[in-house]
Parts: structure tokens; sequence; C-alpha cells
């Protein structure tokens, strides 16, 4: 056990005579903890340790930590049957648990982007990003695995991150009511306890821990529209045209495949982007910023530049027997990067030393990055990975690697355009996925349903330090009805990201389809977006500098109401 602040205790349990530490891709590299005065005793048989927050109480026989409040002595969260291991001799595997006291009054928020409502309690959850296309309020698990929670009472509360990689799972009182539990299968049981006077403190504290984002820059704060997919390089140039000749404002047009070649990643169609560096730097002198999708797949393609290196440098994943990860996804056949290796995210990022430091694009889209092969399936569990110096199989790397990949598109644009602030959208991720990128929910439906899902998620994204996040307004499947389309438009203009995004083959989603009317009230809901910009962008500088998020459940703004904890129709922006 350790304590980075007064608030804030690592646990972790060794199963070995010599603790063998792995490394973190939760825990911001430039955390540094301030540390914490401490007064130690024995008592009644425990060890106790005192900060000026948390009286923590060790049963070291039985390998139990209970957390209590050091100025009421009011239990927290306290052991029930504990730390628990069991190995597969057959394998050498193990799987990891604990179980803790659910005390009756104890509610849970959290978990990065789960469709459900807000709070948790009564429910069980597993952590393995997975492309679920047309998801649902009961699906789980969907594409990022954030593993930290808050739990909230009328007059405390505290937050929780289990710092494993592994397949994971928390149990809020599904199992035995009495009981919450968590675990996964394998790695080791490696958690923080995060407590202060509120639940925004406690995610700030969190989000500090993990990592603050930089202040991402303004335009990325406006209007985006998307589409997959707009093509040749006239239709965005006439959507441009039309949203400047309509008055809308609109910062950002999303390029979806049909800009490569053939779908081959870091190409241009130039039959239909003849000149891909005149249409970028056109737009931008028109206010318009071009962001472009990249998958991680890259094509087997004896003539491809970016497949030879990668092959010449044996940066693509391997299977347990030594031979290549190869697999269909959108352009055929792929090689997949190994993105946890360091050299490897070093090589993708110069990748982008065209599109970034010479075309002028501004933005990079991550998609495809649970990661997902067809059909709907992941890499098989043999795959090998470096794991930053820890080699591992892909049962433990699945739940990092679209998280890696994010940090080494980020690391092109830093090193590409040095003097621009990022932008970076990622479908998958782990806890601490802020400090490189913004999210989307993903693939959602033209429905009321999903209106109302994708305000659960944008609202519990943010309790999970990522403000940063959006659905895609209107719907990606389906084509919303006149009213939908505006209502939904409406909110997303209260969401940290906002755009636009459908699939072309049912049609246009653009402001102007639905009629006159409903443009005006679409129109009316974007130009308040940009009124409110100043506002935005001051609750992102805080949140860059604090960790407070800008998204708020009513929940966390209004903790010692107990009625707000099953409120999630309203929240605070």
């Amino acid at each position: 056990m350790c304590l980075a602040d007064a608030g804030i205790v690592r646990v972790t349990y060794f199963p070995g005579a010599v603790p063998e530490d792995e490394p973190s891709y939760a825990v911001s590299p430039g955390y540094s903890a301030p540390g914490a005065e401490i007064r130690e005793y024995d008592e009644d048989g425990f060890h106790v340790v005192e900060t000026s927050l948390l009286r923590i109480r060790i049963r070291t026989e039985e390998q139990k930590v209970d957390f209590y409040d050091v100025a009421t002595d009011e239990p927290l969260l306290t052991d029930e049957g504990g730390f628990g291991r069991e190995s597969k001799d057959w394998t050498g595997d193990a799987r990891v648990w604990i179980r803790k006291n659910l005390q009756e009054t104890e509610h849970f928020f959290g978990l990065g982007d789960k469709p459900c409502a807000l709070n948790l309690r009564g429910k069980y959850f597993s952590m393995w990003g997975a492309d679920h296309y047309d998801f649902h309020e009961e699906s789980d698990p969907l594409y990022k695995s954030i593993p930290f929670f808050l739990s909230l009472r009328e007059r405390k509360a505290y937050g929780l991150l289990f710092d494993n990689t592994c397949r994971s799972y928390f149990d809020f009182g599904a199992t035995d009511e009495k009981v919450l539990s968590f675990g996964s299968f394998g790695g080791l049981m490696n958690y923080y306890f995060i407590y202060d006077n509120t639940p925004l403190d406690i995610i700030s504290a969190y989000t500090r821990l993990t990592g603050t984002p930089e202040l991402p820059p303004l335009w990325a704060l406006g209007y985006h529209q998307s589409k997959w997919s707009y093509y040749p390089d006239k239709a965005v140039y006439n959507l441009v045209e039309r949203f400047r000749g309509l008055g809308i404002p609109c910062d950002a047009v999303h390029l979806d495949h049909h800009y490569m070649e053939r779908k081959e990643g870091f190409t241009w169609d130039k039959q239909n982007f003849p000149d891909a560096e005149g249409m970028v730097r056109a737009l931008e002198k028109d206010g318009v910023k071009t962001v472009l999708i990249v998958n991680p797949g890259v094509k087997v393609n004896s003539v491809n530049p970016v497949w030879k290196e990668g092959m010449e440098r044996n940066y693509f994943c391997r299977r347990s027997e030594g031979n290549l990860l190869s697999e269909e996804v959108w352009p055929g056949l792929c090689n997949f990067p190994d993105f946890t290796a360091p050299a490897v995210r070093g090589w993708w990022a110069d990748l982008f030393s065209r599109d970034i430091g010479k075309i002028g694009v501004r933005g990079l889209w991550n998609d495809m990055n649970e990661p997902v092969v067809f059909p709907d399936r992941t890499f098989p569990m043999d795959t090998r990975h470096e794991y930053d110096g820890m080699p591992c199989s892909h049962e433990k790397a699945h739940n990092i690697y679209g998280q890696c990949m994010a940090e080494a598109s980020w690391l092109g644009m830093k090193r590409h355009a040095p003097d621009r602030r990022p932008f970076l959208l990622s479908r998958s991720g782990f806890a601490g996925l802020q400090r490189f990128a913004a999210t989307w929910t993903g693939d959602n439906r033209s429905s009321w349903e999903h209106l109302k899902l994708a305000n659960f998620q944008c609202q519990r994204l943010a309790a999970s330090g990522i403000s940063f996040a959006g659905a895609d307004a209107g719907g990606f499947m389906g084509h919303p009805t006149p009213e939908l389309f505006c209502r939904w438009m409406q909110m997303a203009s209260f969401h940290g990201f906002f755009r636009n995004h459908s699939s072309g083959e049912f049609g246009g989603q653009e402001p102007w389809v639905f009629g006159q009317e409903v443009t005006s009230y679409v129109k009316a809901a974007i130009e308040g977006r940009y009124r409110l910009l100043p506002y935005i962008y001051t609750q992102f500088r805080r949140y860059a500098e604090t960790g407070m998020p800008v998204l708020r459940s009513l929940a966390l703004q209004c903790f010692t109401n107990k009625d707000t904890y099953w409120r999630g129709a309203e929240d605070f922006f």
C-alpha cells in the first residue's frame, strides 16, 4: 500500500515473494504524487494509517484493507471477503478479485461509455473493448474500458480506479446485494482508492492522476460535420459552400474512408481528390479544418511503403508461433502495428509527416481501434505484444491497444505541427484516454431511445475523466425524423464534442435536409453553441488545469440530495 496524497491510496496484491510491478497505462507519466503526512499506530489487531482525510485499518493476516473518514470514523469502503486469487495450473494464468461490503445507501456512477441509466447499483459490467454495432441500453461491453467508478451517499463519496488492463468485471450488488466486487482474468489486483470532499473533487483528483488533457484548439469546440462519406473533392467544396451560403457556423469537416485509395491508410484517392493539399488549404482559408479517419490495419501490399517499412522493421503483431497476425478489415487483408511498443508508436507518428506537416490536415480520427477485425471480432488471444517492455498476450493488451494507437497519433500531430494544439478523436480507450484524445460513443441509431442513451453516455464519460465527448448527433444508422434530428442537435450543442455524423446509405443528415423550419431551429442551436464558446472554452481550460469535469450529472453536482441519484435527463454544462 502506498499513499499518493492524503486522499489517494494505491493498494496492490503481489502474488510472489518479490514484488514485480507493471507499467501503468492509466496513471499519467507526468503525475507527481504530492505525498502525505501520516500517523501510524496499532489497535485491536489492526495496523492503522491516518492522513488528514483518511483512517486506513489494515488486517495484515487476512490481507484486508478498510477505509474510514478520519474526522467521523465513518466507514467508507471495507473488505467483506477481501482479496482472492485462483491459478490455472495448466496455463499459469490467474484470476484475481476482491469483495467489499456494499452499504445500503450506496449508489454508483462512472465506468466510461456504458449506455444504461446513470445509477449502476444492482448491475454487472465487463471491461473488454468491443465494436457493438447498433448497441442498446443493455449492451455490454462497448468501445471503451474505463475501470473507474464513483460511490455516492447523501454525505460521503469516494472513487476507485482498478488499474488492470486484462478483461475485468464490476459487480455492484447484482450477484449479492450486500457485496461490491471487482476483478480480472489476469494481471494484478491493483487499485486506487480516491477520497475527497465532493464527487467533483474526486473526479478532478482521478483526472489529475490519469492525466489532464491539453486545452483543445478553439475550433475543435465548435461544430463538426461528418458523413460516411463526403467525396469527391467537389462534394466537400459544395458542402462548405452550402454552410457559408446559409450562414450556419461550421469549423470542421471529417473525411471517412473514401478519401483514401482503396481504403488504404496514408494514401489519397487521386481520382476523387487530385489536389488534396489545395483542397485542405482552400478549406482552411474559408475557416474549415479537415479531419481524416485513420484505422490501425495496414493492407498487405508489397508496393505500399508503409506496409514494406513495417515489415522490414518487424513492427506488426505476431501470433504465439511467430507468424504474422493477418486479418480482414476495410482495405482487405491487413497486418497490425503493435502500438504497445514505443518504437512502433514513434514510427506511426512519423507517418503523418505528409498529411499533418505538408498538406495541413488539422485533426485525426482513430477508428476500429478496439481493435476489431471482420467479422465482428478482435485479435486472437495468442497475439503477442511488447507491452512497453513486459511482453504479453492480447488478453492483457486488448483494452489498451486503442489508447496506445491514440498516443501514437497524438505524437504525430505534436511532432509535425508543433506550433498547433492537436485534435484527435478516438473510438476506443482506457483510463487516461483524455491525455490524448476526444471521443464519441460509436455506432448509434437514429431513434429517440438512442438520443436518451447519448445523454447518459456523455454524462458518464465526463464522470470518468473524459469531458471532450459526444455522440453522432442525429444518429449514425437510420434516418431521423425532422423532430428527432432537431431535438438531437439541440441537445448535442451542450455536449463537449459536437459532431453530426451519419452513414450516407440512409440519406443526408446535414442541417438543411429536413426543411426550412427545422433548418432554422438547428441553425439557432449551432449559433447558440458559438455564443457560448467563450464560456465553454473557459470551462475546458479549467478542466485542462484542474481535471474538473465540464459536463456534470445532477447527482454529482447535488450529491447530498438522494433524489438526484435516479435522474439522468438533466445535467450541468
